[in-house]
């Protein structure tokens, strides 16, 4: 039964419309309950562009995006992905795919009043969803921002254990903005890192509390 739905998922990789999309998005809630078993496990992920319109996408459990991800623009008659803002990405024993975000083609892009779905039933992952909301900052704030991305992120990503909560906790979105001061009617609160702090150090030490708190 997995193979099978492994194979007809594989059909839905490259979808073109929103029934295609959904269909994918059911086909993964199926391998969700029998398991990928030698397959990489994924998620499928509707969500909304930072233009409001949605957006679709598959990830495995370290949040690297897998197959098609597209960005939707919706029309009188429903919605129809934007080649211009649509990727295809690497997978792993697929061949044919390119490297990562390299411009899609839509040629055959369907235009569906339908509801895009979001996988309901999630396969196990690190919970923990560090993003960012404002692109400004200080210089001297950017060995931050460097460390959350390249040190914090990956670590939390692969050595958390989200199969003893991941039916339970889903997602905990922590979003930092790093911004300069404008005027007193409009400012958020920035962090300036200390080249001297071991910045490491106090991530190990994140996750630590947080495996004690799990009871890890």
């Amino acid at each position: 039964m997995r193979e099978i739905l492994y194979l007809e998922f594989l059909k839905y990789t490259t979808y073109s419309g929103a029934g295609k999309w959904n269909r994918a998005v059911r086909l993964c809630e199926c391998l969700a309950v029998t398991g990928w078993g030698d397959h990489e496990a994924l998620e499928t992920v509707c969500g909304v562009y930072f233009n409001g319109n949605p957006e679709t996408y598959f990830i495995n459990r370290h949040g690297e995006v897998r197959f098609l991800s597209c960005v939707w623009s919706k029309r009188k008659d429903g919605f129809v992905i934007d080649p211009a803002l649509s990727f295809i990405h690497s997978a792993d024993g697929i061949p044919g795919t390119s490297t990562p975000l390299s411009p899609v083609a839509v040629n055959s892009a369907e235009t569906q009043n339908l509801k895009l779905a979001s996988q309901c039933n999630w396969i196990a992952k690190n919970p923990i969803c560090i993003t960012r909301g404002l692109a400004n900052c200080y210089e001297n704030s950017k060995s931050l921002i460097d460390n959350i991305e390249n040190h914090l992120k990956p670590m939390l990503s692969r050595h958390m254990r989200p199969e003893l909560y991941g039916a339970a906790l889903n997602r905990i979105i922590l979003n930092c903005s790093f911004s300069f001061f404008d005027n007193d009617h409009c400012k958020t609160n920035y962090i300036i890192a200390d080249p001297s702090l071991k910045l490491r150090g106090c991530f190990i030490t994140i996750v630590n509390l947080w495996e004690v708190c799990l009871g890890a």
